[in-house]
């Protein structure tokens, strides 16, 4: 309940600030091209969180405005995302670790034809909910094992990086296929202990 609640907080406030963007975005002489996409992700987790959660699945809503002077887009997203326990991490219980991403970023363009290879960059907030039950030695007491259970919320920063291709099927719709790198910060100690490799296809409706 807690996740749909966040979520439903995220677009409120992302569709605020879209509009507010889109009020104050100032066009070139070639204008810009505005646009909403759907994204649909799997993910491929690496190095420390792989060790308790294998993988994971989601999507993003997302905004776009694309100036056609210079090939830079300012994009805006959110969504939501939720991972599978390794059998080996040794949970009990109803286990979950669920993902609400609130992220800022760009776009370049190589080209903005019919087909538009690109990079990018994003940068913001987590909104995590966790909740499971593992079994630890306990360091005050040699053979005894105790029970640690995990069930909270909490704020952290996020940056992503990767590449993509979109392919215009028609001169609204924009089919597209994205290669990403995240990285979570959640532990000082370990900067860069969330991080996986997301596949995912989204769809575009650019506004005319």
């Amino acid at each position: 309940m807690k996740s749909i609640l966040c979520l439903i907080f995220s677009l409120v406030f992302m569709t605020t600030v879209f509009a507010q963007v889109e009020t104050d975005m100032v066009d070139t002489n070639e204008g810009n091209q505005n646009f909403f996409g759907v994204q649909g992700y799997t993910v491929n987790n690496l190095v420390h969180f792989k060790d308790s959660w294998k993988d994971g699945s989601g999507f993003y809503a997302t905004y776009g405005s694309i100036s056609k002077s210079n090939h830079w887009s300012l994009i805006f997203q959110t969504g939501y995302f939720s991972f599978n326990a390794n059998p080996d991490a040794g949970f009990t219980g109803d286990e979950h670790f669920e993902i609400i991403p609130l992220q800022v970023g760009t776009r370049y363009y190589i080209t903005l034809d019919r087909f538009r290879p690109f990079l990018l960059a994003m940068s913001g907030l987590n909104i995590i909910n966790a909740k499971y039950k593992v079994t630890v030695p306990d360091p005050d007491q040699e053979g005894v094992e105790e029970e640690i259970d995990i069930d909270g919320s909490e704020v952290k920063a996020n940056f992503q990086v990767g590449l993509g291709l979109g392919i215009l099927l028609f001169s609204n719709l924009e089919i597209e296929g994205q290669f990403k790198y995240n990285s979570h910060l959640i532990e000082p100690s370990l900067p860069y202990n969330i991080t996986g490799l997301e596949y995912g296809v989204a769809l575009n409706w650019h506004l005319r």
